[in-house]
């Protein structure tokens, strides 16, 4: 079979499973209810017809070698073509791009897509994540962590913008105001909240506050998709969400690589983010206007005011007078993170950013859980991965067929 760059690759199926404390699942039990709600879909495809295997980065909460071989061996998989994607846990979104550079060479016909996690359950994530995200033999040893890498990150980006205290703030009131309405967000149970619940929360590394970082929880998530050439998902489904746009880049690994790129080269070079939503626009063929709903990977509010930006709906530093009216408020021209994101709904480990595709194909498809967006036809889905250093971002098509 020869390659076809062009075909049209469509999401044919999705499911999702959750854990609570109360309620405890492995990331392989996850995983295989996510993927059992997927095929349980008017499909007319089984186990037997997946030929297409892609995984993440290891759960944290299972980091064995070899997690996409543990999974098909675990659920009786026999895929010919199978890896991980690791982009840090941004590859989540990267498996849109490789699964359809697979299904275009004739190397599968249906990519079965999968992450899960449950690290708030059996991990102790703020150890796991700083001996990821941090240089062993610079700031670990300094005793830098995440938050104080991306406490330092928003002191810049409020120096370099003017953004206010209130803009970061609203982030996280928008957040909160969706997760309210999703029975699974880990903040569902407090309620909608002010800007001044923000500003007076307990401070945690200036100028973040505990309102500005998002949680451990729920206690596990875990999404799975299907994609196949448009032609063949037709054969197999009468409700198809098509791949308009992929996007994928990097720009650094630890967070005083970055610093040492911003003094030494260029303080205007891009974000990766910037990138990856250019090359997604790009093979789309739409823009910023085009987008309905975005799910952007927002760990700290300052993170949510740059994504605005990367993603092309404001410019480059205004992103604070843009979130000052409703706009990414329920009822707004621009719903953000409509399940609450990662600062309400929670992060439950690497998943987190499959969380937010789950979410973008629940809304396109009309069954959201929480909130649903009306209208909503184009959805683009941001991940982000290490220290602001890795994002990959895709332009999901209305339901068609």
């Amino acid at each position: 079979m020869s390659a076809d760059t062009s075909a049209p690759v469509s999401v044919i199926a999705f499911g999702d499973a959750y854990a609570t404390r109360s309620s405890p699942k492995t990331p392989l039990q996850l995983a295989a209810e996510a993927i059992h709600a997927a095929l349980a879909s008017p499909l007319g495809l089984n186990a037997a017809d997946i030929d297409g295997l892609l995984t993440g980065r290891s759960p944290m909460a299972d980091p064995r070698e070899q997690w996409n071989v543990i999974l098909a061996s675990h659920l009786g998989l026999m895929p010919h073509y199978t890896t991980q994607v690791m982009h840090h846990s941004s590859g989540i979104l990267g498996m849109f791009m490789h699964a359809s550079a697979a299904l275009r060479c004739g190397l599968a016909n249906y990519v079965l897509c999968v992450q899960s996690d449950a690290a708030p359950l059996f991990v102790d994530s703020h150890r796991t994540v700083t001996d990821l995200d941090t240089d062993p033999e610079y700031e670990t040893l300094l005793g830098f962590t995440p938050i104080h890498m991306f406490a330092m990150l928003t002191q810049r980006y409020m120096h370099e913008t003017g953004a206010s205290r209130s803009a970061l703030a609203r982030i996280a009131t928008a957040a909160q105001a969706w997760a309210v309405a999703h029975p699974y967000a880990h903040k569902k149970d407090k309620g909608l909240i002010t800007e001044t619940t923000v500003l007076e929360s307990r401070l945690v590394a200036d100028p973040l506050r505990l309102w500005d970082c998002a949680p451990w929880g729920p206690g596990g998530t875990a999404g799975a998709f299907i994609l196949a050439l448009r032609d063949r998902a037709a054969d197999v489904s009468d409700h198809t969400i098509d791949v308009l746009g992929t996007g994928s880049a990097m720009t650094h690994q630890y967070y005083s690589e970055r610093v040492a790129q911003l003094i030494w080269r260029d303080p205007d070079e891009r974000t990766a983010g910037e990138i990856a939503a250019h090359r997604a626009y790009t093979a789309a063929g739409l823009g910023p206007a085009d987008v309905n709903l975005v799910s952007s990977s927002t760990a700290f509010t300052a993170l949510g005011l740059m994504a605005l930006e990367d993603l092309g709906f404001c410019p480059r530093g205004t992103a604070g007078d843009f979130v000052q009216d409703d706009t990414i408020f329920p009822g707004g021209s621009l719903p953000f993170n409509t399940n609450g994101g990662w600062l309400s709904f929670g992060m439950s480990g690497t998943s987190a950013n499959m969380d937010s595709v789950i979410e973008a194909l629940r809304q396109l498809s009309g069954t959201a859980l929480g909130y649903q967006v009306d209208g909503c036809r184009t959805a683009l889905v941001h991940g982000m991965g290490g220290t602001y250093s890795c994002s990959d971002v895709v332009i999901l098509g209305g339901v068609g067929g």
